[in-house]
């Protein structure tokens, strides 16, 4: 699952495929701690806005100063509003990865309130005494599988011949993204679900460490505003826009934002898809958004198309 949850902010090799190379490379590259008495966290900035967090042994124990996990991250806009009924650990062997369990509200008429486990990053920097609050959660869907329609119509005509979801909705997939659930027992039980809606916002983004592309996506769902990343090659389908429909296979992470975030709007500005390189390194500044604020956003000289479309024209070209 880490693999594939890397791929998703752009971390692949030329052949667009993830490699334990990349833990080993990410680990290596400058970046902000924070020590917990579980642990170090050690964050690394992508310029773009992606981000790893990094987790290392606490001192004292048989894994002291050794890299013990890592969790990919991104900036992004939007927040939701829930209400969390329990903190959990997800991975026995990382002390400092964990996860609320949360409901979230029900948006659409007729949908109940939606009982769920996901995941916090990063999970020792958010305590609190209290055993339920309200908390606004920003959050991320790594996508490991993910499908593009041009329209909502076009995932309707396909929903009524395919095992689709619900247009907006939020279907729990493991283990441990039911709230009802025992606590789960290793690293690959941890929060996945498909996820649909209406596509609000999309860049494409370089990776400036792996020059790899990758997507931000801005997704409408039933349950509230929520960001999703995937590589190219893991989207099949139309190209994402706005106005388009995402159906995909996500692990669900988020991290708690203020109310504020709440009334964070996409970027309705006509499409240019945009490339952002740069620097690597920490970025204190970030702000809410600052995906779109950074510079060096330019238009796309050529568009890339995703996998599918690439195997489409491979074929004609060979016929």
């Amino acid at each position: 699952m880490l693999l594939r949850s890397l791929a998703a902010i752009g971390l692949v090799d030329s052949g667009g495929f993830p490699s334990a190379d990349w833990l080993v490379r990410v680990a290596g590259q400058p970046g902000e701690t924070f020590t917990t008495q579980f642990g170090t966290y050690k964050r690394v900035s992508l310029e773009g806005g992606g981000e790893v967090w990094i987790d290392i042994g606490a001192a004292g124990t048989p894994k002291a100063g050794q890299v013990i996990g890592m969790t990919p991250f991104h900036s992004g806009i939007g927040a939701i509003k829930v209400e969390v009924n329990q903190k959990l650990a997800l991975d026995p062997a990382d002390p400092l990865v964990g996860g609320w369990s949360v409901v979230l509200p029900a948006l659409a008429r007729g949908d109940r309130p939606l009982p769920l486990t996901i995941e916090i990053v990063p999970y020792r920097m958010h305590t609190t005494e209290a055993s339920t609050f309200t908390a606004y959660l920003r959050v991320l869907g790594l996508a490991s599988e993910a499908t593009v329609y041009p329209s909502p119509a076009a995932f309707l005509e396909r929903a009524t011949k395919g095992n689709l979801l619900s247009l907006g909705a939020i279907a729990p997939l493991s283990h441990a993204a039911s709230a009802a659930a025992m606590p789960p027992t290793g690293p690959d039980q941890r929060c996945v679900a498909l996820v649909t809606g209406c596509i609000e916002e999309a860049h494409q983004i370089t990776n400036p460490l792996s020059g790899q592309p990758y997507f931000r996506i801005v997704l409408a769902t039933d349950r509230g505003r929520i960001n999703v990343v995937a590589s190219g090659r893991m989207l099949l389908g139309a190209r994402p826009a706005a106005g388009a429909v995402l159906q995909a296979k996500v692990r669900l992470i988020a991290t708690p934002a203020g109310p504020e975030a709440l009334a964070e709007k996409p970027d309705f500005t006509p499409p240019a898809d945009r490339v952002l390189p740069g620097r690597i390194g920490p970025d204190t500044g970030r702000e809410q958004g600052a995906a779109r604020q950074r510079p060096g956003i330019k238009p796309m000289a050529t568009p890339m198309a995703p996998a599918a479309e690439n195997r489409q024209a491979g074929a004609r070209g060979t016929s």
